[in-house]
């Protein structure tokens, strides 16, 4: 596995980039190696919905104005959004309800984010589940990773990428 194009940046992209496109690609390597192997199935066609069914994401942040910006950016994107506040509050609607995908902050108020990740792959092991972090340290990834996680993005969280990560796992 060969991560040394990773390393090159421009003047453009900060340190927190270039570690976000390293995690990016040890998220996909992990399942390759493990996942698709012993499965030989492919992670990204694990939730692939019809065409007339939508896609539900549940945001999970504690911060409002994150839920508020990437509700509205989703929706306009033609995703169906729910959000939630806390990890309580997550599992509760992920109980009750069908997602596709999980955008789950890391940080929240009642639980790590990465013990949020391992009681929603219990009750929705086939939901994409996406870590978001103001905090990156290669141990988090690492730990979010080996429960489950498909994706690690970083705040402030660049919509481009954003897009591109759901659309890359859906």
């Amino acid at each position: 596995m060969d991560y040394t194009h990773i390393g090159r940046f421009d003047d453009s992209e900060t340190i927190d980039d270039v570690l976000a496109q390293i995690l990016g690609k040890l998220i996909k390597d992990y399942y390759s190696i493990f996942h698709d192997n012993a499965s030989n199935q492919n992670p990204k066609l694990r939730v692939r919905k019809s065409m007339s069914e939508p896609v539900r994401i549940l945001v999970i942040d504690d911060d409002e104005s994150v839920r508020k910006i990437l509700t509205t950016i989703l929706k306009e994107e033609g995703y169906v959004v729910d959000t939630a506040e806390t990890g309580k509050e997550a599992i509760k609607k992920n109980e009750t309800n069908s997602y596709n995908l999980a955008l789950i902050d890391v940080r929240l108020p009642d639980m790590d984010g990465t013990k949020l990740l391992t009681a929603m792959q219990k009750t929705n092991p086939k939901m994409v589940k996406i870590m978001v972090t103001g905090y990156p340290s290669m141990r988090s990834a690492i730990e979010a990773v080996n429960k489950g996680a498909d994706g690690y993005i970083l705040k402030p969280i660049k919509i481009e990428n954003l897009l591109k990560t759901i659309r890359e796992h859906l």
